[in-house]
Formats: structure tokens, sequence, C-alpha cells
């Protein structure tokens, strides 16, 4: 099989059109389907300016605004959050393919007394009420 060569100029356009910079941005962009082509964002909760996630979507859609966060995260049902190695948001389309990880997940609390001190149904209950 012979090695597929590419220029390094092609190389980087390829890189950059991946992660959706290879452009200038036009106007708004649906921040969902910004979300669904990158396929997750991490969530940083270190802020020197803005927090990183915040970055990512604007430097992808200039008009995109903090404000616009909510929509995208937590209104409607078009992305969940979850922790793998890191928080991060993603589009609810992969759902599906993260059941074998929260199965893992599960076990890991059901093996684990790490967990015992987790609040009971009445105790998550009412934090989210709170």
């Amino acid at each position: 099989m012979t090695a597929l060569r590419i220029p390094n100029r092609l190389a980087r356009w390829l890189w950059l059109d991946a992660q959706g910079l290879s452009t200038a941005p036009r106007g708004a962009a649906p921040l969902r389907d910004i979300l669904s082509s990158l396929g997750y964002v991490q969530l940083d909760s270190i802020c020197n300016l803005s927090r990183a996630h915040h970055h990512i979507l604007w430097s992808r859609d200039q008009t995109y605004r903090e404000a616009d966060w909510p929509g995208l995260a937590y209104e409607g049902d078009g992305a969940f959050e979850h922790f793998s190695h890191d928080a991060c948001l993603l589009p609810m389309t992969t759902y599906p393919m993260w059941s074998r990880r929260f199965a893992q997940f599960r076990a890991k609390l059901d093996q684990s007394s790490w967990y015992a001190t987790v609040p009971d149904a009445a105790g998550r209950d009412a934090i989210r009420n709170r």
C-alpha cells in the first residue's frame, strides 16, 4: 500500500476545516450545528477573560455571546452535559452511543464505598429543588 502524501498547506487546511476554522465566520451559525460538527465542547471553569468554551463557540460564530449559552446547553433537548475525562457538552444525537459508558460508570458507583455519601433520591430531589 502506498502512503498518502499531501502538501503541508493542504494538511493544515484540512485540520482547520475539520475544526470549523478554515473560513472567516459569516454571521450567525446555529450553535447546535457547531456543537454537532465539533462532536463536543469541553467545559472549562477557569475564567481569565471568559471561559474557554465561550471562546470555542465565538471563534466559529462571532455573533455568539455568553448569554446564548443557556439556550444551547440547558434549554430544549439538543445537548447534554457529561463528564468523561473532562466536563463537556455533547449533542443529544450522540446520547445512545454513551450507553456503554453510563453502564460502566453505574457499575463503578455500585461497587465503590467512596460513593456511599452520595445523597439518596430524596436528597438529590431536595438539591434540584433548591
